[in-house]
């Protein structure tokens, strides 16, 4: 190989050389942006988790309500019964 055919070919390496390191910080920086990406996704997911805890422990409270409202209907309907018995008893009388 002579002289003229070494410079061209470092040349063509210098290139080439070049050329690669572009399409490397090219992909630095894609790995930069799909990164924010992920965090800022991440935020969002840890906010909606957030988000369902929180209705969650209402739905625990108004099931917890409901059943005591449940409760509370389910005396009612016994002393209601309980005063129709001693209404009818003594309407028997």
């Amino acid at each position: 190989m002579n002289f003229i055919q070494m410079k061209k070919k470092n040349m063509w390496n210098e290139q080439e050389m070049e050329r690669l390191q572009a399409i490397v910080a090219e992909r630095e920086e894609e790995f930069k942006r799909i990164s924010r990406d992920l965090a800022d996704r991440e935020s969002d997911v840890t906010a909606l988790l957030s988000e369902l805890d929180k209705a969650e422990m209402k739905v625990k409270e108004k099931t917890k309500e409901m059943k005591r409202m449940q409760k509370q209907m389910d005396e009612i309907e016994k002393d209601n019964r309980d005063l129709q018995e001693e209404i009818m008893a003594y309407e028997n009388t």
